[in-house]
Order: C-alpha cells, then sequence, then structure tokens
C-alpha cells in the first residue's frame, strides 16, 4: 500500500470549513432578514413572528413584502441548517473514503445543484416581492365614489 500525502486530508478539512464558512454566513444573512422583518417593540421572539407571518395571509403591499422577507429569511435558514449537516456527512464519508485508501467516489453533484436551486429560488421571491412593491407603491389612489 502506498502511503497517501497528508495534503490530500488537509484538502479534506479545508473543503469543510469553506462548506461551514458558507453555511454561517448564509445562516447570518437568514437571521438578519428575520430580525429586520419581525416587529419592532412587539416583545416576540423574530423567529416566532416570522413563523407567524409565513402562514397567515397578507392582504396589503407592505405586508406582503413583510411576509415574503420572512419566507426568504426562513428559507435560508434552513438551507443554512441543510449546509451544515451536508458538510458534516461529506467530511466523515470522505475522511472514511481516505482511511480506506480508496480513490474514487469522493465526487459531490447533487448537493451543491440543490442548494444552488434553493438559493435562486430565495432570490427570485426576493425579486418578485420587489417588483410588487414597485407597483404597488405606483398605482394611482382609487377615485373617489361619486
Amino acid at each position: 500500500m502506498s502511503a497517501l500525502d497528508p495534503k490530500i486530508f488537509f484538502s479534506n478539512e479545508r473543503t469543510f470549513l469553506k462548506w461551514m464558512h458558507t453555511s454561517v454566513t448564509l445562516g447570518s444573512v437568514a437571521t438578519g432578514i428575520l430580525g429586520v422583518s419581525a416587529t419592532v417593540g412587539s416583545g416576540l421572539n423574530p423567529l416566532r413572528c416570522a413563523l407567524a407571518r409565513a402562514t397567515s395571509r397578507a392582504a396589503d403591499s407592505r405586508a406582503q413584502t413583510t411576509h415574503a422577507r420572512s419566507v426568504v429569511g426562513l428559507l435560508l435558514l434552513v438551507l443554512s441548517i441543510v449546509i451544515t449537516a451536508h458538510a458534516l456527512m461529506t467530511f466523515h464519508e470522505r475522511a472514511r473514503l481516505l482511511n480506506m485508501r480508496r480513490t474514487d467516489g469522493f465526487e459531490s453533484t447533487s448537493a451543491p445543484v440543490a442548494i444552488a436551486l434553493c438559493l435562486i429560488f430565495a432570490l427570485v421571491i426576493v425579486y418578485v416581492s420587489a417588483i410588487m412593491k414597485k407597483t404597488a407603491a405606483e398605482a394611482p389612489p382609487p377615485l373617489p365614489a361619486t
């Protein structure tokens, strides 16, 4: 058996740390979005407030924008947790393969694609909510009844 270069083990750790960096950044953004979308001065937990908004029906434009922020914040928070779990499982699986001196089975193609699709979905929600807010702000006031 040939000895494996220590760089290979360290590259597994670097990949894990890069995934964790992405997860922490995404979780921080999600927490910020949820904090901004929470009702100021309500004394409620921002996550509880976001969950309540995400399950309720919004009537006006401002409520719809807050609703969209809550949905995006929750989606990004869940995605951050999924990325953390994926990074941990991938790190342990690759470490196991390295300890067995395997040279194949290290690729991970489906999870990065799924994560990218979830991020695209979140950005589409943000874009659509911004368009809806702009359209509602530009709408002419209703005519008075005669």
